[in-house]
């Protein structure tokens, strides 16, 4: 039987082969990785620009590459592709629990040592392994659902327990903005019709409750990639980048 992939570009330089497979139902209505490269291929395109903003900072030097990095929602690969050339880590422990997912990552990071692919649910086990970038691409993610709803704090706490240099965050809150901005004004944040005003208040919850802050955030009309650091590491300025609409191409493109 003759498989026939499709490949891509990632970041105009990098191959990216996917292997065919159906989306998956996803709670809420939500797009499953699948469905984002089958059918809205350039959001993804978008996010991989949001983590080159956040990640290239944390390469390490030819001569001192010890950097361990986890990725606990792995997808298709797209990010775990971009990671291995962005950050060229020593390790990088890859989770997922989609199966047709779990094969792609097998396939598509076969080529590169040090990556490790397992089949888990991320409520069991993001932050049991210490790592010095984690990079999560949560599904359902927002300053409230994790404030009111202790919707990912486990998880947080295990992280945070290792000391990362780096915790990267996907936080849905960009979509439909005015909204979110109304529902967070009511709660007593200092929001405003700006999407960067999240950051702030974002900035501020992460440091009273963890002790680290945010020091990059990179965003898009649909979701923000929210970059925090041990309080220790913060310079009195959050680095932020705004992905317009039309450029998704330059991160990821079809062949």
């Amino acid at each position: 039987m003759v498989i026939t992939t499709s490949k891509w570009k990632i970041l105009n330089k990098y191959d990216f082969e996917l292997l065919p497979g159906e989306p998956q139902q996803m709670p809420d209505g939500d797009y499953s990785y699948y469905q984002y490269l089958n059918k809205r291929w350039q959001e993804t395109g978008k996010n991989v620009l949001c983590q080159e903003f956040l990640l290239s900072p944390h390469k390490r030097s030819k001569n001192a590459n010890d950097l361990i990095v986890a990725e606990p929602f792995g997808g298709c690969g797209v990010f775990s592709i971009a990671i291995q050339h962005l950050l060229k880590p020593m390790h990088h422990f890859i989770g997922e629990l989609d199966e047709d997912c779990v094969r792609q990552l097998y396939f598509c990071t076969s080529s590169y040592p040090g990556v490790t692919v397992h089949q888990e649910d991320a409520h069991e086990r993001l932050g049991v392994l210490p790592a010095d970038i984690y990079v999560c691409d949560f599904p359902f993610f927002t300053l409230i659902k994790h404030s009111e709803q202790n919707m990912w704090v486990k998880e947080m706490e295990r992280m945070v327990s290792h000391e990362p240099e780096a915790i990267i965050i996907t936080d849905g809150s960009s979509c439909r903005w005015h909204f979110t901005a109304n529902n967070l004004k009511k709660r007593g944040y200092d929001v405003n019709h700006h999407r960067e005003s999240y950051a702030k208040v974002f900035d501020k919850y992460f440091k009273e409750k963890y002790n680290y802050r945010v020091t990059a955030v990179a965003y898009h009309g649909t979701c923000f990639y929210i970059k925090i650091q041990p309080a220790r590491l913060y310079l009195d300025k959050i680095a932020i980048k705004h992905i317009p609409a039309g450029v998704g191409i330059n991160g990821l493109r079809p062949q």
